[in-house]
């Protein structure tokens, strides 16, 4: 009968010998926590190595020169101060607000479309006024005008160049104000997509409106009604490249119905 000699490794051998201590009871405390917590020479040097720092891959962790962060930062502030400016550009009274540069339009064939209009007076007393709609001031219906250019004014047809000064009755939205009281400015727009829900209004269907001195109201949300003031047709324009506005109605008083 052969016999035949096979080495144990030293970690298998130690936990034979600790099982069978731990069964019969012998051997101390101080020399369970010895055994239990043996380690074999390899496993200690590979843990008494010094761990590296990870070295992270993700894209957003700046691994360039000082220098560079610092040309970074710099290009996000601008970008950031830039997109500010834009947004608080043409703001008047609420009268009209680019939040950002809009893409140029093709310019359509300006021509005459509504040659001749009239106008019937509607109301009693000082509320007498001409009764006019944002169709009749619409310059695409009118003029073929799209986008309004820095000269619509001289090529306005006469009717609507001899609204200017007359008192007319013009019915709209109030476009939401800087305060929900004691108005006496706002900005007043043909349709509620134009009021309240972030679209901006063509420069013919806008009117910016002063109300009568002494005269205020409260912000009226979503709710047609009518302004009976002293018309006026004057271009505006915030950086002598687009229309900005082109009506206002002042001595105005607001009619609900």
């Amino acid at each position: 009968m052969k016999t035949i000699d096979r080495k144990l490794p030293l970690e298998f051998t130690l936990s034979l010998l600790c099982g069978g201590l731990l069964l019969c009871g012998c051997g101390t405390d101080q020399a369970d926590k010895e055994l239990l917590t043996y380690e074999s020479p390899e496993t200690q040097s590979v843990r008494e190595q010094p761990q590296k720092e990870p070295v992270s891959t993700r894209p957003d962790i700046t691994t360039t020169a000082p220098e560079q962060n610092v040309a970074a930062n710099t290009t996000i502030a601008a970008t950031e101060q830039l997109t500010a400016e834009r947004r608080n550009t043409a703001r008047d009274a609420n009268y009209s607000v680019r939040d950002v540069d809009l893409p140029k339009q093709s310019q359509r064939e300006v021509k005459l479309l509504v040659p001749e209009n009239s106008f019937h007076l509607e109301g009693t007393g000082t509320n007498r006024a001409l009764r006019v709609s944002y169709e009749d001031l619409d310059l695409l219906k009118v003029l073929n005008m799209e986008p309004v250019t820095l000269d619509a004014v001289e090529q306005l047809p006469q009717w609507l160049k001899d609204l200017d000064g007359k008192r007319i009755r013009l019915r709209g939205y109030m476009r939401p104000p800087f305060s929900a009281t004691d108005i006496s400015v706002f900005a007043f727009v043909r349709d509620p997509k134009d009021c309240c829900f972030g679209s901006n209004p063509k420069p013919y269907d806008i009117a910016r409106v002063v109300l009568r001195e002494g005269v205020t109201t409260d912000y009226i949300v979503l709710r047609p009604f009518d302004v009976v003031g002293r018309f006026h047709i004057e271009l505006l324009s915030y950086d002598n490249k687009k229309v900005d506005g082109l009506y206002s109605i002042d001595d105005a008083v607001i009619i609900q119905r």
